[in-house]
């Protein structure tokens, strides 16, 4: 079964738990509210156990009891007067570990009881972000209908929509765009949503951002623009669908390469191929005075040179 990192972070820090909490009955308590052990919890609670123990790196019972899910143990540990936006070093809350373990009710009840919506991590992550990269397109919903910022960076300057359309979460993509985000937001280096769905191959996404104008020949800081992107990692389905949308076949980064070139440089034959059916040059000539052919043979791609010969 596949682990996402987040996910297997929260496992590993989960371990310390025991190992580092201010006494043996406060790691009981951590112990409990993990396992969900709700009467185990209570009695920890009547006994004295501080309700805000903590791990090595500042991990709380609510934080693991939210992380698998407890709903009553949340409950609990709430009402006894677990801090509900304390942090781990590196910028971690209850709520987070709700988002990224996918447990709606959770989540939902941690907002309802004042858990703040658009906190961060310390790398510059927010809930929403993580929800889409986990994949918990119910949480995302959630989340923009209490108001989310659809325009937060995460610590690669990626917006959650840029996130979603890079990993082909259509309906994510949907529920952003719906919740006004920005279409034609430039993250790190110029890149925009679509041209990391294109990069990414995410056919469908290109196809939703294009429908919902996204301007389809916008240009990265080097110049390059979607069909480049594509081009250049050899996504021939990714570059048919933005020919479809009429992408400029012809568009030139700053140093005068085409997605031709991108295709011919990285041997890409069935890319250049379609390429070529839709009428790009190969004889066009780049700031160096080089053809896509001129690459394509310092390599030696034979059946590219042949296809431009």
């Amino acid at each position: 079964m596949k682990i996402s990192l987040y996910l297997l972070v929260l496992i590993l820090l989960s371990g310390l738990a025991v190992a580092h909490a201010e006494s043996p009955q406060n790691a009981r308590l951590i112990d409990a509210s993990e396992a969900g052990e709700v009467s185990a919890v209570r009695e920890l609670l009547s006994a004295g156990a501080s309700v805000n123990a903590h791990s090595a790196i500042g991990k709380t019972p609510l934080m693991f009891a939210a992380q698998e899910g407890h709903l009553e143990v949340v409950q609990i540990l709430l009402d006894h007067g677990a801090v509900l936006e304390a942090e781990t070093d590196d910028g971690c809350r209850a709520l987070f570990c709700a988002v990224g373990s996918g447990h709606l009710n959770v989540v939902n009840y941690l907002l309802e009881r004042g858990a703040k919506l658009n906190a961060r991590t310390r790398s510059g992550c927010s809930v929403l972000s993580i929800a889409v990269r986990e994949g918990h397109t119910d949480i995302v919903k959630l989340l923009l209908e209490k108001g989310a910022d659809t325009e937060g960076v995460d610590g690669d300057d990626n917006t959650p929509l840029m996130l979603a359309a890079r990993q082909g979460s259509v309906d994510a993509v949907k529920l952003l765009i719906d919740a006004g985000a920005e279409v034609d937001r430039q993250g790190r280096y110029g890149g925009t949503a679509l041209m990391k769905a294109a990069y990414a191959g995410q056919v469908e996404v290109i196809q939703l951002l294009t429908w919902s104008r996204a301007q389809i020949d916008a240009r990265d800081m080097d110049g390059a623009t979607a069909l480049i992107w594509a081009a250049e990692q050899g996504r021939t389905e990714a570059v048919g669908a933005l020919l479809a949308q009429r992408a400029n076949i012809e568009a030139s980064d700053d140093e005068g390469w085409t997605a031709l070139f991108e295709a011919a440089n990285s041997g890409h034959v069935e890319t250049l191929r379609l390429l070529l059916k839709h009428g790009a040059s190969a004889k066009v000539t780049d700031a160096s005075g080089l053809m896509p052919i001129d690459y394509a043979r310092q390599r030696g791609y034979k059946q590219i040179i042949d296809l431009l010969e």
